[in-house]
């Protein structure tokens, strides 16, 4: 079998050369095929040769709000489900950055939710949402374009609640979004990620996040195939797609 190798995408032999004296954030979608085995070895081979440091922040409990879409229940009565999934992820990849754990920090989800900035990072982007109708057209396409494809892969959408969905999309959205602005306090210079973050990040990034912090480098792996869509499974039994 071809061993999985990765890199970054569309970056310059002399931006390569500032990496060895920086860190980065690895953002973590639990659930994610990109995230896990053999692909997440190289992602770990790759930061290990290229970076200083590395900080994975990890979205675990974030998944709370997918887990209720589906469900009569709020996204509260998952977050233990959520973190759960967290901790299962966690003991499967340790075995790829044992070697080097000096050089890696995790920061969980529910770290990032008690950082004593979060609740203005909250009220900035809600209060942005409601005075600025560019800033909420975003929000609303992104969502928009988020429940057409789950719809989709629904065996039936008859009785899926479309306005309730909005709402729970709305508050993940709203979440992700402030702990993008805590990103800087890391001090890490790029955020490595698998795939192109959703319009609603990448506008919040432009508006509130410094340009010379948190830079976005997009892996490329030499794997061609299609990854399947998110999904996860809890200790309930119950499968569900996650939010991209």
């Amino acid at each position: 079998m071809k061993e999985v190798r990765c890199n970054f995408k569309n970056v310059t032999v002399q931006d390569k050369a500032k990496f060895k004296d920086a860190c980065c954030l690895l953002t973590i979608s639990v659930g994610q095929e990109g995230h896990e085995g053999e692909r997440f070895n190289a992602t770990m081979k790759l930061i290990h040769s290229s970076f200083s440091f590395c900080t994975i922040t990890l979205h675990d409990s974030l998944q709370r709000f997918t887990m209720a879409l589906g469900e009569n229940r709020g996204p509260a009565h998952f977050e233990e489900d959520a973190s759960l999934l967290g901790e299962q992820w966690l003991k499967r990849v340790d075995i790829y950055y044992a070697a080097f754990k000096k050089k890696i920090k995790v920061i969980r989800w529910s770290d990032w939710l008690q950082n004593k900035y979060y609740a203005e990072k909250k009220a900035l982007i809600e209060s942005t949402i409601e005075s600025d109708p560019r800033y909420k057209v975003i929000f609303d396409e992104t969502i928009k374009g988020y429940l057409a494809k789950h719809c989709q892969r629904l065996k039936a959408s008859s009785g899926f609640d479309s306005q309730r969905a909005y709402k729970i999309c709305l508050e993940y959205l709203i979440e992700e979004c402030a702990v993008l602005c805590l990103f800087p306090q890391e001090k890490c210079e790029y955020e490595v990620y698998t795939g192109k973050h959703n319009a609603a990040m990448i506008e919040t990034r432009h508006r509130f996040v410094e340009p010379n912090l948190v830079k976005p480098l997009v892996l490329g792996f030499n794997a061609r195939r299609d990854l399947q869509p998110q999904s996860f499974e809890v200790m309930t039994g119950m499968k569900q797609e996650l939010y991209a």
